[in-house]
């Protein structure tokens, strides 16, 4: 797994460093997907290269809140530091 530009598209204004389709998200050299709904927050995500996986699954407070992705960016950076783009 890894890239797959025919089926995601680039978010803007991230020079392609996050992408998404399928409902799949490639953040940096990331694949899996996210997600928030109903006081839930979570990040499921898989580093092909290093053949790991990160899942941080949360209760959030309310819809909008996405405790997940900040915690599993805190991780990945520990773990992983080179596989996120840098903003």
């Amino acid at each position: 797994m890894g890239t797959a530009p025919d089926r995601t598209t680039k978010y803007p204004y991230t020079a392609g460093a996050v992408q998404y389709g399928l409902g799949i998200l490639q953040l940096g050299d990331w694949v899996g997907h996210n997600g928030s709904i109903f006081g839930y927050s979570d990040m499921v995500d898989y580093l092909p290269s290093a053949r790991a996986s990160v899942v941080v699954m949360v209760n959030a407070a309310n819809a909008e809140a996405t405790p997940s992705m900040e915690l599993w960016c805190d991780i990945v950076r520990l773990l992983h530091p080179d596989s996120l783009p840098a903003w």
